[in-house]
């Protein structure tokens, strides 16, 4: 389903096809929230799409700012951290930051034929700290469902508050379409308002301008009556068999906000129901060397 499926999806489970009550900004937001509680609900093997692996990353004294080290922000905290392994090396054992003593032990104690790894204060620490190329496999959260375009040049006298937006994005032709909207640079991490556009050449100018010129990176929509253009071309990174579920997810959610507890509890039900069945439908394997994954039939 792509965004704007869901959208009007969501749209005709609220009774609001019309977006007299909840708008079209609402919805994403609520379909944003919901696909982050969706997949803090499934087991891992449900949320494959959701896998990255950052390879050879750098360890400094055995230590890894995991916020410096990964491209995208983990799902579930250390949780979401699937495993460590040496760069060409070996797999790292996870152990619990209240073990840690126990690794004084020369038994115990770690090597690099049995290193070990914990997370603290979004840190990532290798033992023995002698290893300093690690690859790190985990989830990510899913991409925010937005409306976002991107940059691909800057003017011939370029400027910090001036760039050139993708002609084939669908932008506005007119002056001015996007005047005083706040937009999200990626690139800088910071807010910007459209204060002046010239729709022939799809030239942005925005104030505050940023630290430097822009250069090709992605922005997106904040204002709302904007976010939700061209959401026929943006779609979650969950499995699709997945997305009805964060329709329903994002229903519950509008029901909470226009204080009808009723019809919330029903719609969280139906998607509480059917995780229980997904994740109670996964068997991990028996053993290496034995069965694969198997999925026991779930009775109606």
């Amino acid at each position: 389903m792509t965004l704007e499926d869901m959208v009007d999806l969501l749209g005709l489970r609220l009774e609001d096809a019309e977006e007299k009550k909840f708008t079209a900004g609402f919805k994403i937001q609520a379909l944003n929230n919901a696909q982050i509680k969706l997949a803090n609900m499934l087991l891992n093997p449900y949320l494959t799409e959701l896998q990255v692996l950052a390879t050879s990353q750098t360890a400094t004294t055995g230590v890894l700012a995991i916020d410096d080290i990964l491209a995208y922000d983990v799902l579930r905290g250390s949780e979401g951290i699937l495993n460590v392994k040496i760069s060409s090396g070996k797999y790292f054992h996870k152990i619990d930051l209240t073990d840690l003593k126990k690794t004084e032990n020369s038994f115990l104690n770690a090597a690099t034929d049995n290193p070990l790894y914990y997370v603290f204060q979004n840190r990532l620490y290798v033992l023995p700290t002698s290893i300093t190329t690690v690859d790190v496999l985990y989830l990510k959260i899913p991409a925010h469902l937005d409306n976002s375009f991107t940059c691909v040049a800057v003017p011939d006298t370029p400027t910090p508050s001036t760039f050139i937006g993708d002609d084939s994005q669908s932008l506005s032709a007119v002056n001015d379409h996007y005047n005083n909207t706040v937009i999200w640079s990626d690139e800088y991490s910071s807010y910007h308002v459209v204060t002046g556009y010239a729709g022939a050449s799809r030239t942005f100018t925005v104030g505050p301008g940023a630290t430097d010129a822009f250069g090709n990176s992605t922005f997106k929509f904040v204002t709302d009556g904007f976010e939700e253009l061209r959401t026929s071309n943006v779609t979650s990174e969950l499995n699709s068999s997945l997305h009805e579920l964060v329709v329903s997810l994002a229903e519950a959610e509008s029901w909470a906000m226009d204080s009808d507890q009723e019809r919330r509890k029903t719609a969280q039900a139906s998607v509480l129901d059917e995780v229980r069945a997904l994740n109670a439908a996964y068997r991990k394997a028996d053993g290496i060397g034995t069965k694969g994954d198997e999925r026991t039939n779930v009775q109606a």
